[in-house]
């Protein structure tokens, strides 16, 4: 009889403990994600080019909507450097007359070929205006060219459905 009730507390616990746990994925966001498109085209084809430890502004002063979450894509770059990229990608708080609150680096570009960074605006970057920067942290030599920059918005959405 005793073996009976711990082997059953046992149970009961494990049943407890995997009923409460829920997937993390679905617990932080619970919704679907609406694409609103393009948001902002920085440029269409080759933008800027950086020269080993150079750096150049893609965004300057721009308020953001706080009801989307923003993606910054690129295209390939290109260049004599484009083998040996190292690139901070920068974010700079503003207030509202434009002067710095603080500094988040964002993600490094490493590689040539194209990719996609989420912007932390409104999540670590909180600020009335926002400044986005490309640093180069290499100094090899080469020249990296930088072709295309586009910021694509998103926001989460919870459809609520009666089903009958």
């Amino acid at each position: 009889m005793k073996k009976m009730f711990i082997y059953t507390a046992i149970i009961t616990m494990l049943a407890i403990v995997f009923a409460q746990a829920a997937a993390p994925t679905y617990g932080t966001t619970d919704a679907v994600y609406e694409y609103g498109g393009k948001d902002y085209t920085i440029a269409y084809s080759a933008f800027d080019t950086l020269v080993g430890v150079d750096s150049t502004t893609l965004v300057s002063n721009r308020v953001f909507n706080p009801d989307w979450q923003y993606i910054l894509v690129r295209n390939a770059i290109t260049g004599t450097g484009s083998d040996s990229v190292k690139i901070e990608v920068r974010c700079d708080a503003l207030d509202s007359d434009g002067n710095v609150l603080y500094t988040v680096a964002v993600d490094s570009l490493t590689s040539s070929a194209g990719e996609a960074i989420f912007l932390p605006v409104f999540g670590t970057v909180i600020g009335s205006k926002v400044r986005i920067k490309l640093i180069g942290y290499t100094g090899n030599g080469g020249q990296v060219i930088l072709n295309g920059f586009h910021i694509y918005k998103r926001r989460p959405v919870v459809i609520n459905k009666q089903w009958r």
